[in-house]
C-alpha cells in the first residue's frame, strides 16, 4: 500500500463533530488534542478526538481509525458510538499515473489536494520544535561569531609577528 498518513483533530461542539486541524505527525496531533481539551478558553468544546486517515494513491481509497477520543470533566458525553463518529471528508479522486509525485517527494506533494472552495484549518507550531529551532540558530551564530574572533586574533598575532 503506497499511500500517506495524516491525523485529524475533530473537536465536539456544540452537538456535532468539526474537525480543528491536520497533521502530518501523530504525536503533533496528540498534543494538540490534549491542549485543546485542557485549555482554559475551549470551554464549549465538549470532547476532542484524533483520527488517522490513510490514502492510498494506488486505489484511491482511505481508511481511518479513531486514535485517541477524551471528554472534557463536566461536559456532557461525548457520542461513543461509531454511527455518531464524524463521517470521513470525501477524497480526491486518484490521480493519473503521469501525475504522480515521484517517491522522493516531500509528503507535503505526494497529498492529495483538498477539494476547490473548501478551506482546510491552519497548523498549529509545536512549542517545543521552535525551542528547538531556536535553539539550533543560536548554536550556529555563538559558534559563527567564536570563529570569525578566532580568526581576527590569529591575523592580528600573524601581523604583528610580521612587523616585529
Amino acid at each position: 500500500m503506497s499511500g500517506s498518513k495524516s491525523y485529524e483533530v475533530y473537536v465536539h461542539k456544540g452537538g456535532h463533530w468539526n474537525i480543528d486541524s491536520v497533521y502530518d505527525d501523530r504525536d503533533m496531533a496528540m498534543y494538540e488534542a490534549r491542549q485543546i481539551l485542557d485549555g482554559p478558553s475551549m470551554t464549549t468544546i465538549a470532547a476532542v478526538q484524533v483520527v488517522e486517515e490513510v490514502f492510498d494513491h494506488g486505489s484511491g481509497q482511505s481508511r481511518s481509525k479513531v486514535l485517541f477520543r477524551a471528554r472534557r470533566d463536566g461536559a456532557k458525553k461525548a457520542p461513543e458510538s461509531e454511527q455518531e463518529a464524524p463521517a470521513p471528508a470525501p477524497k480526491a479522486p486518484p490521480r493519473p499515473a503521469a501525475r504522480k509525485a515521484p517517491a522522493g517527494a516531500t509528503a507535503a506533494a505526494r497529498k492529495p489536494k483538498a477539494a476547490a472552495g473548501k478551506r482546510q484549518p491552519p497548523k498549529r507550531a509545536d512549542p517545543r520544535a521552535l525551542e528547538a529551532k531556536l535553539m539550533r540558530y543560536a548554536v550556529i551564530i555563538v559558534l559563527s561569531v567564536g570563529a570569525i574572533g578566532l580568526a581576527l586574533i590569529i591575523g592580528l598575532a600573524v601581523l604583528i609577528d610580521h612587523f616585529n
